[in-house]
């Protein structure tokens, strides 16, 4: 049995670094939570995944707990968490499988549907088997009344089932006109979508277009970061997030609004400082958060995480809330989300990062 009331007796391994494109924010993150775990009187020894050594001394190190600061590819999609499961060493976060599912965008989005989260229409295509723009806008939703079963029927290699993804009908922009290709088979002129590389994170491979061949241009670029790329339908509104913290007993953070100095919430806003804005709590009523925060403890238990996650959401103007991701490992730099909203809900980041290492033990011992 771990005594947790005596961290100098726990030995960490701090893992930061890796070979993702995330790499130097995982190294940032590592700072941080290295910190704080000193802080917290842990006997703490860093290393990177990326160091085959590193990897060695993983095994005969002698650890009690792998404290994870990992981003991207290797060490969020549950690769890493597979070896650790290999080695037997308890490790803070989730597991391979809800890693892997929410590393996915395509595959968490399922869930979503599967229980009941509210999230944008969408479509998925694979590079290997091409695109027609057409049938992923008509799958988005973006095609004038009575054609889409004509555009949805012609021949393409997309993969674009995911039309109805939504809980709830999202209305079609009047058409003002169409634009190349796009106009014998009705697709709106108006028509703006978020395309985003599946498995990329700290919005790498991110792109908001506006525009038919916008669209198809961002389409191709998310291509040079991931073989499968996910076409969401824009939606506007506040955008939020919520940390929920636990394994089976869980307990929604309070939610953070997030107000991007930019355009969007992109690489910049969210690790420059003064990127954006934190507000938290959230500039919304009681209805709403409690419904976000609902939706957010809810996705943490169907994609099965465990020790902490963080769910996206956008609210509309009507006050209608979309999922749009869920991290498991979120960022721990002295920008990101997740030690604000720690502490504003009273718990300071040595106290966040302690209970991280109890849930990732207790994990263990109940195996």
């Amino acid at each position: 049995m771990y005594d947790i009331m005596n961290p100098a007796e726990i030995k960490v391994a701090l893992l930061a670094g890796g070979i993702s494109s995330e790499r130097k924010i995982s190294l940032a993150s590592g700072d941080g939570a290295q910190e704080a775990l000193l802080e917290a009187g842990f006997n703490v020894e860093r290393l990177d995944p990326a160091q085959q050594d590193d990897l060695k001394r993983l095994i005969d190190g002698g650890f009690d707990v792998a404290f994870l600061c990992m981003h991207g590819r290797g060490g969020e999609d549950g690769a890493l968490q597979g070896f650790l499961e290999t080695i037997g060493l308890p490790y803070t976060g989730s597991g391979v499988f809800a890693s892997a599912v929410c590393m996915d965008k395509t595959a968490a989005k399922l869930v979503y549907e599967a229980v009941g989260i509210p999230t944008p229409p969408s479509a998925v295509v694979k590079k290997a088997d091409g695109f027609d723009i057409v049938d992923v806008l008509a799958a988005v939703g973006f095609a004038s009344e009575g054609v889409v079963g004509d555009s949805a029927s012609s021949a393409s290699s997309a993969s674009v089932g995911n039309a109805t993804a939504s809980a709830r009908a999202v209305d079609v922009a009047d058409a003002d006109g169409t634009e190349g290709d796009a106009a014998d088979s009705g697709v709106v002129r108006a028509c703006k979508c978020a395309v985003k590389a599946a498995s990329e994170g700290s919005s790498v491979g991110v792109y908001i277009e506006e525009g038919v061949d916008a669209i198809a241009g961002a389409i191709e670029k998310a291509f040079e970061f991931d073989d499968t790329v996910l076409i969401e339908r824009y939606v506007s509104g506040t955008e939020l997030t919520v940390v929920v913290l636990g394994n089976d007993d869980v307990k929604a953070l309070p939610i953070i609004e997030i107000v991007p100095k930019n355009a969007s919430y992109d690489f910049e806003a969210k690790y420059a400082p003064g990127g954006s804005e934190h507000i938290c709590p959230a500039r919304i009523g009681e209805k709403e958060t409690a419904e976000i925060q609902q939706y957010a403890m809810r996705a943490h238990k169907a994609l099965g995480c465990s020790g902490v996650s963080r769910t996206d959401f956008l609210l509309d103007s009507e006050g209608h809330p979309w999922a749009l991701e869920t991290n498991t490992l979120p960022g721990m730099t002295k920008t990101s989300l997740l030690p604000d909203a720690a502490r504003v809900a009273g718990i300071s980041f040595p106290e966040l990062c302690t209970g991280f290492i109890q849930n990732a033990l207790e994990r263990a011992e109940e195996r």
